[in-house]
């Protein structure tokens, strides 16, 4: 089935205990995947019960074994297995394990580049009709992708705008998905996305620049953190206002760690929009309680000798460097 059609029934309801994800589109894979564990499995229970494997490094008696493993305090368990086309060894337990799956486990099998009908695999998966093509989007499936990434976000997109990223975008879904989660925090708390809001948000260039930021210092990737801090500044954004921002999100996610409940509950808390707070639950098992404590005490050092007239863009970057693992580098 075409991606498109899988999301259909995901959004039903109807998830397989088995997929085969194949074509060159690798951010649908990975889309699919992320999909999968929001329904499946409670934010809190992922690091229990969610797992990836590459078929070159596991054993497929290993991996069909502790797919049959009851999921850590029930629920369902989802496993993703990379690198398992054209090995026969593997396609052939799949298969197998395909006539008779553990329905309390989901077991997505990604990385396949073509759909290649003559494999064992390929033909096993079309015949239970858990083959899912991820192939690049155009036009109008590129559109109802659109609308559909800014459903989950609770947002309603004007026509005219879906139309205006459809048509200005160079097809990157990656790309395109950022951009729709822009605009969610350019219009929150309203819902609605008009065509004079994507313009002036895609027009807005320091503005992406902060989201990648932050978001590079929530994921912990340092070296991108320094460059779109690299980049804040040379579009002439204030030092003060770039750690203004860094500041704001080692504070959400602090916050975010100690937050209980749903996801729409942490929003609420926090006073963000509920996808935000999805990511935060997700960027804050990167750093300890103890490291995000220590990272606020810094900014202080770091506001002060940046309001004393220090030089701002080596301040930042010493303060990035510093949130990296390990790091013994003092301000």
């Amino acid at each position: 089935m075409l991606y498109a059609q899988w999301l259909g029934e995901i959004d039903r309801g109807h998830i397989a205990p088995v997929y085969l994800l194949v074509g060159p589109e690798t951010y649908l894979q990975r889309e699919a995947v992320d999909t999968v564990k929001s329904r499946l499995l409670r934010q809190e229970m992922e690091a229990f019960n969610f797992q990836k494997f590459n078929a070159r490094e596991t054993a497929p008696d290993y991996l069909l074994t502790l797919v049959r493993t009851p999921a850590w305090g029930g629920g369902s368990r989802v496993l993703v297995l990379e690198n398992a086309a054209g090995n026969r060894e593997w396609e052939k337990a799949l298969v197998a394990y395909m006539e008779n799956p553990f329905p309390g486990a989901c077991l997505l099998i990604t990385g396949g580049e073509e759909v290649q009908g003559t494999g064992t695999l390929v033909k096993a998966g079309q015949k239970k009709g858990w083959l899912v093509e991820c192939k690049p989007l155009k036009g109008e499936q590129l559109a109802a992708w659109l609308r559909q990434r800014c459903h989950w976000l609770g947002l309603t997109m004007a026509p005219a705008a879906v139309e205006y990223l459809v048509a200005t975008g160079s097809g990157d879904l990656a790309a395109l998905a950022e951009e729709v989660e822009k605009c969610a925090l350019y219009v929150w708390p309203e819902k609605n996305v008009t065509l004079q809001d994507v313009q002036e948000m895609t027009q807005a260039e320091p503005e992406a620049t902060i989201f990648r930021l932050v978001d590079a210092v929530g994921l912990r990737q340092i070296g991108e953190a320094l460059v779109w801090l690299r980049q804040l500044l040379s579009q002439g954004e204030p030092p003060l206002r770039a750690e203004f921002m860094i500041g704001r999100q080692l504070r959400l996610l602090a916050r975010a760690g100690h937050s209980q409940g749903n996801p729409a509950a942490v929003a609420k808390e926090l006073g963000v929009p509920e996808f935000v707070a999805r990511k935060l639950g997700r960027q804050v098992r990167n750093y300890t309680p103890a490291e995000l404590a220590a990272a606020t005490e810094r900014l202080l050092e770091v506001d002060l000798k940046l309001k004393r007239g220090a030089d701002a863009p080596l301040v930042l970057e010493l303060f990035l460097l510093s949130l990296a693992p390990g790091s013994r580098i003092t301000l």
